[in-house]
Formats: structure tokens, C-alpha cells, sequence
């Protein structure tokens, strides 16, 4: 009977020491199960990775487009605010290519902003970045007609063509056109603006 119970105890104790290491066998990864761990995480670390990726690009194009669009809207104000400086020349002057080449005031009631062709329109920065071409021609006629292209800067001096201005005396209605040419911010694309109107002797439109 002694005998009996050694056994059973020993048989005992066997199946507790293999349920033990059974138990230790399940419960330790493998070395394939560490390897696919590794992995997923790997890409989801590039998952990750491209999508912050995107995101920042997306960010940046889409401030492009807003300083492009920043830039549209200063060259439609930089091209009015020309014209209604224009405006409020006298008739002699707007057909005087020695005014309009030179540093000149702006008369009331536009205030201090210069008017002649040396300086920007405003102060905007795209008033100065841009090439601005005023073109000044008897209407309904064209001709006489003359072209002032004032080229990029803060202060600068615009060329005239042709060189001889015509004879504009006999002239008492002028059509003016403005025209604004820079490279957009967004992909450096030539981008332009232009208006144009009509302005009469002894009036202000």
C-alpha cells in the first residue's frame, strides 16, 4: 500500500510538471511570433510616418494657393488704385510723358500716395514686385498713343514707347489702360491684371 501511494505521488507530481511546462511553452512567444510583432510595427510607423508626411504637404499647398490668391487680389487693388490716380490728374498732365516719367505727388483727394510712374500704385509688396504697363491713347482713334513701363522696384524710373510721344493737344478723350505682369508665388507662374476706362478733358470720372 506504501508503495502504491509513492507512485501515485510521483505520478502526481509528473503531471504537475507537465502542465507547468505546457503552461510556460504557450505563454512565451516564439521567435516567429517577435518577427511579425516587429514588422507591424514597422509599418505602422511608416503608415504613420506618411500620413503626417501628407498632411504638412497638403498644409503647404495650401498656403500657396492662399498667397496666390493674396496676390490676385493686391493686383486687382494695385491696378485701381493707378487708375483712380490717374483720374485725378490734370488732362495736360496724364498726356505729359515729362510728368508721368517723373516724381510726382498725388493732388487732393488722394492723399500722399504719389501718382507718377517712378513710384508703386500702394504700398503693397506686390505694387513693387510687379512690371507695370500704363498705356495712355486718344480715344476713340488710338492714336496718339504712348506706353510707360515701369519695371520692378520701389523707386524706379519707367521707359517710354515709342521714345517721341505724339502730339495729344488736339485730343479731349484718352482711353487708359493698366496692366500688372509678376510671377505668382505658387508654381512661378506669369500671372496678369488689367483694367482700363475712359478719361475726358476738364472732367473726373
Amino acid at each position: 500500500m506504501h508503495a502504491a501511494f509513492s507512485v501515485s505521488k510521483v505520478l502526481k507530481k509528473g503531471i504537475q510538471d507537465a502542465a507547468f511546462f505546457l503552461k510556460m511553452t504557450v505563454a512565451r512567444p516564439t521567435r516567429h511570433q517577435d518577427g511579425v510583432t516587429l514588422i507591424e510595427t514597422l509599418v505602422a510607423a511608416t503608415l504613420v510616418g506618411a500620413f503626417f508626411a501628407a498632411i504638412f504637404e497638403i498644409n503647404a499647398v495650401c498656403l500657396r494657393y492662399i498667397d496666390a490668391s493674396k496676390e490676385a487680389v493686391a493686383a486687382v487693388q494695385g491696378v485701381q488704385d493707378r487708375i483712380e490716380g490717374l483720374r485725378n490728374l490734370a488732362f495736360t498732365d496724364l498726356t505729359s510723358p515729362a510728368y508721368m516719367m517723373s516724381a510726382q505727388a498725388t493732388p487732393a483727394p488722394s492723399g500722399a500716395r504719389p501718382v507718377s510712374l517712378v513710384y508703386p500704385s500702394n504700398s503693397s509688396d506686390l505694387a513693387s514686385d510687379a512690371t507695370e504697363e500704363v498705356t495712355v491713347s486718344a480715344y476713340p482713334s488710338g492714336s496718339p498713343s504712348i506706353t510707360y513701363t515701369r519695371p520692378p522696384g520701389a523707386a524706379v524710373y519707367p521707359s517710354a514707347s515709342p521714345n517721341t510721344a505724339g502730339d495729344f493737344s488736339s485730343t479731349t478723350l484718352v482711353k487708359v489702360k493698366v496692366k500688372y505682369t509678376w510671377n505668382a508665388t505658387f508654381a512661378q507662374r506669369q500671372q496678369s491684371e488689367e483694367a482700363e476706362t475712359l478719361i475726358a478733358a476738364g472732367t473726373k470720372k
